[in-house]
């Protein structure tokens, strides 16, 4: 997952700088993140482009209440549609599907996936 993508599912940058800030490895995520809004006004695509590590994602979605709900037509939604949707926590969305698909559901709505009936 993108760190743009992170930041735009989680509206929380602070939340994602201070899991960032508490692990060495990631710490220059932290530092990205103290200055987000220079590096969106730049488009630094090298920063905002950058893939996370799947374990700090999964650290940063762990801490999230976020979740999404699933059609029985595999229509990933941000919202629930129907009673018979599945909910899904965003950890969940991002380990079956991905980081892309997370963001697009939240960014656009809805977003199709594979599903089996």
């Amino acid at each position: 997952m993108k760190l743009w993508q992170l930041v735009s599912v989680m509206k929380n940058i602070q939340l994602i700088r201070a899991i960032a800030s508490t692990h060495d490895e990631w710490k220059f995520v932290a530092g990205w993140l103290a200055e987000y809004d220079t590096l969106v006004d730049a488009q630094d695509r090298t920063k905002l482009d950058y893939t996370l590590s799947d374990r700090f994602v999964r650290i940063v979605l762990e801490k999230s209440d976020l979740e999404c709900y699933l059609s029985n037509d595999g229509q990933l939604r941000s919202w629930r549609m129907s009673s018979n949707d599945e909910s899904l926590p965003a950890l969940e969305v991002f380990d079956r599907y991905g980081g892309e698909a997370l963001e697009e559901a939240y960014e656009k709505g809805s977003v199709e996936v594979p599903h089996s009936n």
